[in-house]
């Protein structure tokens, strides 16, 4: 996990306001949780004033910024902070529970029971919403760890583009005539002399054959047999993203 320092924020001046004050204001909330915790323990009518249901959805919610924050975030400090605000809900939700749960058990049964057959029993008004909140909960961590998995798998699908064929040179001319036809502006020249350097740069890693090839592509991108070759493609796919020397061709700038 990775932890954000808002000083590290000095020379954004907004963001930093905003990442101190998150840091202040989420920080002292652990006190503003205590007064309405003790007023919960404190009721003898059940915490009939406090909405049981308010405060567990706050409780799943916390639980679903926890499991986001770990498996997503993997911000630290994002999890501490949300892990307070958890504990805080979760321990209002559960006294009002309880306090409901005893008021109910001390209630009597306001109904008259027919001969033979017992006391009937009602499950406490609390057990609906503890269902709920489990099941909330469980599917809110089932969520995390299934939007987790694409994720993590991203980076593998990524693969490398398949290694293309070696150039063949044996029907071409030797390098020095195909330099005066590419010249005069022969196209055949032009794509020859080009195949030429590539294959002695892929062959014996000689960057000076390489470097003229990009120039003369440069002049000659735009040839229709220069664009059917497949030379350029060749250039982008396998030379641009591992060979430092060309990244100021044009050719290689992802943004073109």
């Amino acid at each position: 996990m990775t932890m954000v320092d808002p000083a590290s924020l000095a020379s954004e001046p907004l963001l930093a306001a905003i990442a101190w004050s998150y840091l202040a204001i989420n920080s002292t909330r652990i006190v503003t949780y205590v007064p309405q915790i003790v007023a919960a323990w404190r009721c003898t009518d059940g915490a009939r004033a406090i909405s049981l249901l308010t405060w567990g959805s706050w409780a799943v919610s916390h639980f679903s910024g926890l499991a986001y924050g770990t498996l997503v975030l993997h911000d630290a400090f994002f999890v501490a902070i949300t892990t307070i605000n958890l504990l805080g809900c979760c321990s209002v939700t559960a006294i009002v529970a309880a306090h409901r749960w005893r008021l109910r058990r001390r209630q009597p049964v306001a109904q008259t029971v027919p001969a033979g057959r017992g006391t009937p029993r009602h499950p406490p008004a609390w057990t609906g919403t503890a269902r709920l909140l489990a099941a909330a909960c469980a599917g809110a961590l089932v969520a995390a760890l299934w939007l987790q998995a694409p994720w993590e798998t991203a980076p593998a699908k990524a693969t490398a583009a398949p290694p293309m064929a070696p150039l063949s040179t044996a029907a071409l001319p030797p390098p020095d005539a195909l330099r005066a036809d590419a010249t005069l502006g022969l196209p055949y020249a032009t794509q020859g002399l080009v195949t030429t350097l590539l294959a002695r740069y892929e062959a014996a890693g000689d960057e000076t054959a390489l470097f003229e090839a990009m120039l003369v592509l440069d002049r000659a991108w735009d040839q229709p047999e220069m664009l059917r070759s497949g030379l350029i493609q060749r250039v982008v796919q396998t030379y641009c993203p591992h060979e430092p020397l060309l990244r100021h061709f044009w050719m290689c700038d992802a943004g073109e």
